[in-house]
């Protein structure tokens, strides 16, 4: 995604829930669920993904596999082998150099993409291995410099979890640093919901 002016835009738009100040401060207790506080607007971009990918605002399986239900060993060693195969075989490169516009969300099939790319890649190759696409979810979060940032959320028994492009481990939510103010609805993939949580949260 874009940097720092994106990140200043989701904090100002939701003052009464973000801490005024921007410092960093340690949450007493963090919930292991990215809870949603009302509908938000979906980031720009997701639009004309969601028209060109039916499999990322739909519910229904990209292919249909007869599996049992997993379990959350096999969800986050499933989420782990894509991770890395997807962070090793995809090189970041911004929407600007790489497809010569501002912002633009398309799988990375030329071996480059930003993060939303990437993130969306490692969703539709979880769908594709038989992870249900509800416990698949796109969060925009802010890094603690203060850049925006894409990534995406596994939901757990226990927890949401994070595949990032900037690391190969997979981490609870709240162990990534991150502060998250917006993810993608789990039953209605075409909505996104404010969630507002993290070091510089405040609600």
């Amino acid at each position: 995604m874009k940097p720092a002016h994106l990140a200043a835009l989701l904090l100002a738009a939701a003052p009464t829930v973000l801490g005024s100040s921007g410092s960093v401060r340690a949450m007493e207790t963090s919930p292991p669920f990215l809870n949603a506080i009302r509908p938000a607007s979906a980031p720009v971009g997701f639009g004309p993904a969601c028209a060109a990918y039916r499999w990322l605002c739909s519910n229904a399986q990209a292919v249909v596999r007869s599996l049992a239900p997993l379990n959350d060993a096999q969800l986050l060693a499933a989420a782990k082998a894509v991770n890395v195969e997807v962070n090793a075989a995809i090189r970041q490169v911004n929407d600007i150099d790489n497809v010569g516009v501002g912002e633009q969300w398309s799988l990375p099939e030329n071996g480059t993409g930003d993060c939303e790319d990437i993130a969306m890649l490692k969703m539709k190759l979880l769908q594709e291995r038989g992870i249900p696409a509800r416990l698949l979810s796109l969060a925009v979060v802010v890094k603690d410099t203060n850049e925006s940032h894409v990534v995406l959320v596994l939901r757990t028994q226990a927890g949401d979890h994070v595949l990032d492009n900037l690391t190969n481990r997979i981490a609870p939510w709240a162990d990534t640093g991150y502060t998250f103010i917006k993810m993608q609805n789990a039953a209605n993939k075409r909505q996104w919901d404010l969630i507002v949580l993290g070091p510089r949260a405040q609600r």
